[in-house]
């Protein structure tokens, strides 16, 4: 299989040997030993640096197939009462498997590390519920990364947060911005002091006056100053 070090490659069509043809079956179409080589790519989580980022590139390309409410659990399976509420209802489930198929394959990383906080990813429910997997990643990142000590570290780096402490701007702006985001995961807000609006604000700025630069001029003749403090 051919598979980058960054995203992982997944089939939502693929079908196992046994049970043959049987879609209603609860494991089909997840045989996580023989991934195929092509499908839904979604990056790969690999600990805590980057988790902030997957779950929002990841939330990004759920929706955009369609299939973001399997792991908000807003998506319910349709009625099947009758006959031809059948087709439907295999639609569902299909797509229900693919959600999970995917991010069970963007998540081996830290499959080792699930299991530690409760969720077996070698012995695979019957229900393969994209929700569960959802929920279980989320939970072993607030056990594992956003304990009480943990938090107060966060709090006491971005209390004392300096653009001089960076090469440049950007590299400040990532950094203050993924340490509020990971406070506001374990229930802390704290508001950005005025030095950072200043920062953010020339960032921004700058960022527009480069854009306008290439669409009007197509980037020829830059002459903007170096985000460097």
């Amino acid at each position: 299989m051919a598979t980058s070090s960054t995203e992982s490659s997944v089939s939502c069509d693929q079908k196992p040997h046994e049970p043959a043809n049987d879609i209603r079956h609860p494991r089909w179409p997840l045989w996580p030993d023989t991934p195929p080589d092509f499908g839904l790519k979604l990056p790969e989580l690999k600990g805590e640096d980057d988790f902030e980022s997957w779950d929002l590139r990841v939330l990004g390309i759920l929706r955009i197939h369609g299939l973001k409410g399997f792991v908000t659990g807003t998506e319910i399976p349709p009625p099947s009462d009758t006959p031809e509420d059948f087709q439907d209802l295999q639609t569902f489930n299909d797509r229900r498997r693919c959600a999970y198929r995917s991010i069970y394959y963007s998540t081996k990383p830290i499959h080792s590390e699930l299991y530690l906080s409760g969720y077996n990813t070698n012995e695979l429910p019957d229900d393969l519920d994209p929700k569960a997997l959802w929920d279980a990643i989320h939970r072993w990142d607030l056990i594992s990364h956003l304990h009480i000590s943990a938090k107060v570290d966060l709090v006491r780096e971005l209390s004392h947060i300096h653009h001089s402490q960076f090469d440049n701007l950007l590299e400040f702006k990532r950094r203050a911005e993924w340490l509020r985001c990971r406070l506001e995961r374990a229930g802390v807000t704290i508001k950005r002091r005025a030095d950072e609006d200043i920062c953010f604000e020339r960032v921004e700025e700058l960022s527009r006056r480069m854009v306008d630069n290439v669409l009007v001029h197509g980037g020829i003749g830059l002459d903007l100053p170096h985000l460097v403090v």
